[in-house]
């Protein structure tokens, strides 16, 4: 009898153990998931509005210094240039019909 109930307890220590496990690890890949996804759909929807509706006074916020960072960072300043850029054609633009 009390073989029977060592061994029931061993099963249901095994199976508690194993539930937490895999409970974890679910976890585990939805935050490690939503942690490099979000940053990366951040960048993304920064990109696709500035080129969707020429909107060069947006700016990715750099949160990180990992690669999703060092995107952002860069980002940053093509959105910067392309705006000099666009403001320097204007004028010239101007100047030349003058």
């Amino acid at each position: 009898m009390a073989l029977v109930k060592a061994q029931n307890t061993r099963r249901l220590i095994i199976i508690g153990t194993n539930l937490t496990s895999i409970l974890l690890a679910i976890l585990l890949s939805i935050y490690t998931t939503k942690a490099i996804a979000l940053p990366i759909k951040n960048l993304t929807d920064i990109a696709d509005e500035t080129t969707q509706k020429s909107n060069f006074d947006l700016e990715a916020s750099v949160t990180t210094d990992d690669e999703v960072g060092v995107l952002a960072h860069y980002l940053n300043q093509l959105i910067v240039r392309v705006k000099h850029l666009l403001i320097e054609k204007t004028a010239a633009l101007v100047n030349f019909e003058l």
